[in-house]
């Protein structure tokens, strides 16, 4: 599955401090990846600036097997690298 979250740096500090929110996920890449640019049920939400798909496999622990980064750049989202701020950080959906 490809899990779309969001996550606030700009105003808090990237988590812990800031804050994150999984918006739900789909099957196929292709959706997720559609759902990200189209900017669907205002993921930004005046908030957010980064956004990441995670396809994460089935299983405890889940893995993360890829990642596909996003800025927000004029209230929508631009593919960009991981950003340095979160380095070290995975597992944003699920924890």
């Amino acid at each position: 599955m490809y899990f779309l979250t969001s996550i606030i740096c700009k105003e808090f500090g990237c988590p812990p401090l800031g804050a994150t929110r999984t918006w739900g996920y789909y099957s196929k890449y292709e959706d997720a990846y559609t759902a990200a640019l189209e900017n669907r049920f205002n993921m930004i939400e005046c908030l957010y600036d980064y956004l990441v798909i995670e396809k994460m496999s089935e299983g405890i622990p889940a893995m993360c097997e890829k990642e596909v980064w996003f800025k927000e750049e004029n209230n929508k989202w631009v593919p960009c690298d991981r950003p340095a701020e979160v380095l070290g950080t995975c597992h944003w959906a699920i924890g």
